[in-house]
């Protein structure tokens, strides 16, 4: 009943945010999921942005691709704000983006080479995901095992109970 409340709050959007934010506050899992996010967004804005779209457009495809909603929501509110006519890094600022984020996009409008840092934003974030996603799998793992161990101990207990019962 608990998960088909979950699936069925998930389903609008006040409990999709609700649920985004939650998963984001969960200490190992959600650092992962932002750092996911923040690979996903500056991938995306470094392509986009390269490709000759404005920073407006980026933001909203951006928004549209990311699949969390407190980021998606960002980017949207931020598109807004560069519309509005502020720059693109002190529109991002968010409590759940990452200040490296913010500073470097601050850098590359100074320089004129955002898409360039963005880029590298996005292999840094990727490296960062693989090694937060081996460390939470080798976390996982002894738990994983001592299930596994459990479930199979639980099966010869069973089959020899059920053969000692036959021979008594």
């Amino acid at each position: 009943i608990f998960i088909i409340l979950i699936l069925l709050l998930y389903q609008t959007n006040r409990g999709r945010l609700w649920i985004d934010y939650l998963s984001l506050r969960i200490p190992v899992i959600g650092s992962v999921l932002t750092t996911g996010s923040m690979g996903q967004t500056t991938w995306s804005l470094s392509t986009l942005l390269a490709s000759g779209v404005t920073v407006f457009n980026s933001l909203k495809v951006t928004g549209d691709l990311i699949a969390n909603r407190v980021f998606s929501d960002q980017m949207h509110r931020a598109s807004g704000k560069v519309l509005e006519g502020k720059d693109m890094s002190s529109s991002l600022q968010h409590p759940r983006i990452p200040i490296l984020v913010t500073q470097m996009i601050a850098v590359g409008e100074r320089t004129g080479s955002l898409d360039r840092i963005l880029q590298e934003m996005g292999l840094y974030y990727e490296q960062l995901l693989d090694t937060a996603i081996k460390r939470l799998t080798a976390m996982i793992e002894p738990a994983m095992i001592l299930v596994m161990g459990s479930m199979v101990g639980f099966v010869y207990y069973a089959f020899f109970q059920a053969l000692f019962s036959l021979v008594a």
